[in-house]
């Protein structure tokens, strides 16, 4: 009892002090306002003091951040001179990453993963929220959504991506659920709709993640529930006819997991859902009320204010920016390569890296076929080409690191943007794959027991928390749809992507096995490269958090002391930021 405490107070320790740390240095090296600071905080100074009619024409986002200073400002006073200046609003926001964001998504991991377990077959494993590792994993990844550099970079500056993360959290139709009877259900509804609304007022691309996201999710929830057909048959053999008919007279779901998924599921998935939907069209209305009223106020206010932004209209002008799509999976892979780098591997082809390392045994079956790979690369090459959007701020600022990727990368000659297809379609492929987890055959050999006890597994070792197909065509929509619209590319933008991806990723239990079950394995080099490589998800766990610990020093060392100057703003120090 004493250790299942003990982990909690250590991780809650290390992020109080990392986020201590950042924030005095900060306040010391940089105590006033500095990039869009300078817009956000007069404007919250402004609503402290009561001036209400005061608005700054530069500001795009709603006023939830300055509204979140009337509420905080009496309590962060105590820390300052002011409950409003810049280090107690910077603090607000270090107290939305370092404490509310982490509560939030360590409750929200956990009643996700206790819901998949109640989905499975078996009762939960040892590792799963109702098992002896509940905590461990819970607060663990808490603790890494936290770290994450491009989140936890702003945790000192005054910005609205922590708190905006913190409300869609908060909006999971899982945290809002109130319960079963009318009365709970009404309850239930009406949080959801209050901290969507919430959300939004941080920044209008939230909508996509409490409507489409979490309504997807409701609607896809409901529809298995309203199945008047088990979908344990060798749903594998139905064609598309199959399921089309199946989906509308019966309301059967063809919904597999993805790590039994092939292209064609995903097709096959999307029709099924959608004919199952027509086919209950009454109750699915109903299952998303709270979502259809978020989307007419949004509507509502869109019309009133003559556009989604409220201010600074001419340079956010909304657009189709599908290169936005590309761009996200090299991130997911840069930030999480810790706990996927045994799909890119296996992504790979044989004889190479997978075989070198030891790959090429692991559990991970589905490589993508040449020719949808092909299909996916010809959809990339043409988006790269007609539809490559390089904002005028872009590289008119090289403060942010995004000016560099562009400069040194994807502009440093006409043909190199194509040659990002490939990094792309890996990475891509890598971030879907790594949803499904692994299957591992559920027997008692030493492969299986082997693995067992690299993951920490139980004693059914068979995949029961894989995410379903569903889910990827929910999440793909949510993110399209947040990113497409912006012409700008920020990594900021790509932050709740990334959360949702973390936290509905899977435990997996897998990693390389050596063939030989370390006899007669070499010695040298290549089998200490092994040994480090050859570990539980546990122990990637810990990487990622030494990864982003690293990353995170780096940023904030560029950003504290190696300030440079412009020529035309002599004195003013210019730093470097996401």
């Amino acid at each position: 009892m004493a250790q299942r405490f003990f982990f909690p107070v250590i991780v809650g320790s290390l992020l109080l002090a990392t986020g201590s740390i950042w924030l005095r240095q900060v306040s010391l090296i940089v105590p006033e306002p500095y990039l869009d600071e300078v817009f956000h905080i007069p404007q919250a100074q402004a609503y402290c003091e009561g001036k209400w009619h005061i608005w700054d024409p530069k500001i795009t986002t709603p006023p939830g951040l300055y509204l979140i200073a009337q509420v905080l400002g009496p309590i962060t006073k105590y820390f300052s001179t002011s409950g409003c200046d810049t280090f107690s609003l910077r603090l607000q926001n270090c107290f939305a990453v370092v404490v509310a964001i982490p509560i939030v998504a360590g409750r929200l991991h956990k009643l996700l993963q206790s819901q998949a377990d109640s989905r499975g077959a078996g009762k939960p494993a040892t590792n799963s929220p109702g098992g002896g590792r509940a905590s461990y994993f819970t607060v663990h990844t808490a603790l890494n959504v936290a770290l994450f550099p491009p989140l936890f970079f702003f945790s000192t500056l005054y910005y609205t991506d922590p708190w905006s993360v913190f409300w869609v959290l908060l909006a999971h139709p899982v945290l809002c659920s109130s319960g079963a009877s009318r009365w709970r259900a009404l309850l239930g509804n009406s949080i959801l709709f209050a901290t969507g609304i919430l959300a939004l007022l941080f920044r209008q691309t939230n909508i996509f993640w409490v409507t489409v996201f979490y309504g997807g999710l409701n609607i896809v929830q409901r529809l298995e529930s309203m199945s008047t057909q088990p979908a344990a048959m060798n749903a594998k053999v139905l064609t598309f006819q199959d399921v089309a008919t199946r989906s509308w007279k019966s309301g059967y779901i063809y919904d597999p997991l993805v790590c039994e998924a092939w292209f064609e599921d995903y097709l096959k998935a999307t029709l099924s859902l959608f004919l199952a939907a027509l086919g209950n069209i009454r109750p699915v209305l109903l299952t998303t009320i709270p979502y259809l009223a978020l989307l007419g106020t949004f509507g509502a206010f869109t019309l009133w204010n003559g556009g989604v932004v409220l201010g600074d209209k001419s340079n956010h002008v909304a657009s189709l920016h599908l290169s936005q799509i590309l761009y996200i999976w090299p991130y997911i892979i840069f930030f999480s390569f810790p706990l996927v780098y045994p799909y890119v591997a296996k992504a790979l082809p044989e004889g190479t890296v997978s075989r070198l390392l030891g790959f090429s045994n692991s559990p991970i079956r589905i490589r993508p076929r040449l020719s949808i790979a092909l299909a996916f690369a010809g959809f990339m090459l043409c988006t790269v080409h007609f539809n490559t959007i390089v904002h005028p701020f872009l590289l008119a600022d090289n403060r942010h690191y995004m000016f560099y990727v562009f400069r040194w990368f994807l502009l440093r000659h006409p043909a190199t943007k194509y040659f990002a297809v490939p990094v792309y379609l890996v990475c891509g492929w890598t971030a879907i794959t790594a949803l499904g987890g692994a299957q591992v055959p559920a027997d008692n050999n030493a492969r299986t027991k082997t693995l067992r006890e690299k993951g920490g597994g139980g004693n059914k070792l068979a995949t029961t928390r894989s995410n379903k197909v569903s889910f990827v065509i929910v999440w793909l929509a949510a993110t399209a749809l947040s990113l497409v619209t912006a012409p700008l590319v920020e990594p900021r933008y790509f932050i709740l992507p990334w959360v949702m991806w973390r936290l509905y990723l899977p435990n997996s239990v897998f990693l390389a096995e050596r063939a030989s079950n370390e006899k007669g394995s070499r010695s040298g080099t290549l089998a200490y490269l092994k040994s480090i490589l050859d570990c539980g998800f546990r122990n990637r766990v810990w990487i990622e958090t030494a990864w982003f610990l690293l990353v995170n020093f780096l940023t904030m060392y560029a950003f504290l002391y190696r300030g440079f100057n412009w020529h035309q703003e002599p004195g003013n120090v210019q730093r470097f930021m996401w």
